[in-house]
């Protein structure tokens, strides 16, 4: 859907300027801070606002105000009103035609559900944005993070875009359903990211979960451990998926039984939405069984640094008492982190190529519909700091 703004970064009186001291009426104050916003580019056209009951509440102010508010802002073209939808950015009654520019360049779209943004999505999809620009095309990025406006956004869309780029994050379920409505449009596209779709049939490109975590295990058995656990794995979904069977090749090739993973299902659900304490919670629990791992694969950074503020608390030396690896490198793991610490030695993952090289696919399969879709893994990079032994040294 055309991306719903993040709740907590905009929709503050103080930091968008609502004064009730001011002379000027609170909706036009209100209308000209989103102005403000739409004009800097804070809120990119696609942009969906929310519920005016939410919107008012958040604002401390009444929903007639709102209403003032969006209703000057839809007068003046700034935003637009879709029955049972909601409020977007941008005149969306005005469809443009397939050659947007009058150029004959055409519109591809970056679908994505705007919910799971994070850096690492945000840097491959810039990628893939900047190499279709820079290839002539127009592009258009939208996500949808309410399940039941998914078809509506597509259909929309659908008049006057190329092809697609879609990033499904995790959620299984919710993109199938979508891939599905692509092809019920008979939208070309390309999946990138994470995660592939079971049972869809598309081109795909991703890292080489299967064969980090693989490689990753081989080497920490050929320093001498054998009790190694993932926490945070996100098993569920076909990117944990992956990296259990490479957890499983390199443990069976050496004759190691495999240790229960330290989290059951009931945690992982309760702490999806903060891998820190899921990295925290999880080796708490898993610290009091005797004996504890030698080594722990974090299923991210984020998840890395509960891990290892947990490991502190328990007096746990890192990593001569245990090595930790985040398989993922995430800058907002930064926020978490503390001076006395060791930095986590992480997976890198070619996010950038990972954009690009969805691009250059998505550019082919316009051009040769009819071809057979193609699987791209691409190989990570092991970057070693101050939690494994060797960036220790």
């Amino acid at each position: 859907m055309p991306e719903e703004s993040n709740i907590s970064k905009f929709w503050n009186p103080e930091i968008l300027g609502i004064n009730r001291k001011h002379h000027s009426p609170l909706y036009l104050q209100l209308a000209r801070s989103i102005e403000e916003l739409i004009k800097r580019g804070r809120l990119p056209e696609g942009t969906c606002l929310p519920p005016e009951r939410k919107l008012a509440e958040l604002m401390g102010v009444s929903r007639i105000t709102v209403t003032q508010a969006t209703r000057l802002l839809e007068e003046e073209g700034f935003l637009t009103k879709i029955q049972g939808s909601g409020i977007f950015v941008g005149n969306a009654c005005e469809c443009p035609p397939l050659k947007a520019d009058g150029s004959g360049r055409e519109v591809i779209s970056l679908f994505h559900n705007i919910s799971l943004e994070t850096s690492h999505q945000t840097i491959t999809t810039d990628n893939a944005c900047q190499y279709l620009l820079a290839q002539g095309y127009e592009v258009i990025k939208v996500g949808f993070p309410h399940v039941n406006l998914e078809r509506v956004l597509i259909q929309y869309y659908i008049n006057f875009i190329a092809g697609a780029l879609y990033y499904p994050g995790n959620q299984t379920q919710k993109s199938f359903r979508t891939a599905k409505i692509f092809e019920e449009c008979n939208i070309p596209y390309v999946i990138y990211g994470n995660s592939s779709i079971p049972g869809v049939n598309a081109d795909f490109i991703s890292s080489d979960d299967r064969k980090s975590v693989a490689g990753i295990t081989r080497c920490l058995i050929s320093s001498g451990h054998v009790r190694i656990v993932i926490i945070g794995g996100f098993m569920k979904y076909s990117l944990g998926a992956e990296r259990e069977k490479g957890y499983r090749d390199a443990m069976e090739e050496a004759g190691l039984v495999r240790l229960q993973f330290p989290y059951n299902i009931d945690m992982q659900k309760n702490y999806s939405d903060n891998h820190f304490l899921l990295g925290y919670n999880s080796a708490m629990e898993l610290l009091k069984r005797k004996p504890f791992p030698t080594a722990i694969m974090a299923g991210n950074s984020i998840i890395g640094e509960g891990v290892l503020k947990a490991l502190f608390e328990m007096k746990i030396k890192v990593p001569d008492d245990v090595e930790l690896i985040g398989l993922g490198d995430d800058i907002e793991a930064n926020r978490y982190h503390r001076d006395n610490w060791p930095q986590i030695s992480s997976v890198a993952v070619p996010r950038e190529e990972i954009g690009r090289r969805a691009a250059e696919m998505l550019i082919e399969r316009l051009h040769h519909p009819k071809a057979p879709f193609k699987t791209v893994k691409l190989a990570t990079r092991m970057i070693h700091r101050g939690t494994t032994r060797i960036g220790a040294e």
